[in-house]
């Protein structure tokens, strides 16, 4: 489980667009966010932690930090056995100069997974 950063990009749990206004209140629900509803705004108030409330239980409405992209190269290597090896870098020069036999591209979201 990864921990709500209100500084990064929000939405709630749902995927409904959400923008924080403050993460600083002085109550209890401390993040102040506007979330996108019927083609409008409401405001609503959340913990530290992004959840809508105190219980430890996950909730659509919740906020949560918007799925960062990656895109990381898979250099596949031949060892001197004869066996195979992969190794992700960050640049596809990255991996060619590092004498790959064969550079692919892999782009993800943290956190999704595909059946």
């Amino acid at each position: 489980m990864t921990t709500f950063d209100p500084t990064k990009p929000v939405q709630t749990r749902d995927g409904n667009k959400a923008r924080i206004i403050c993460s600083d209140r002085l109550a209890g629900q401390s993040v102040v966010a506007l979330i996108e509803h019927c083609g409008s705004e409401i405001i609503a108030w959340f913990y530290a932690n992004g959840r809508s409330n105190s219980d430890n239980i996950d909730r659509p409405g919740d906020l949560v930090n918007v799925p960062e992209k990656h895109v990381r190269w898979v250099a596949l290597y031949r060892a001197p056995d004869g066996s195979f090896h992969a190794t992700l870098h960050k640049s596809r020069e990255a991996a060619v100069n590092h004498g790959a036999i064969s550079v692919r591209v892999v782009e993800f979201e943290e956190g999704k997974f595909d059946d």
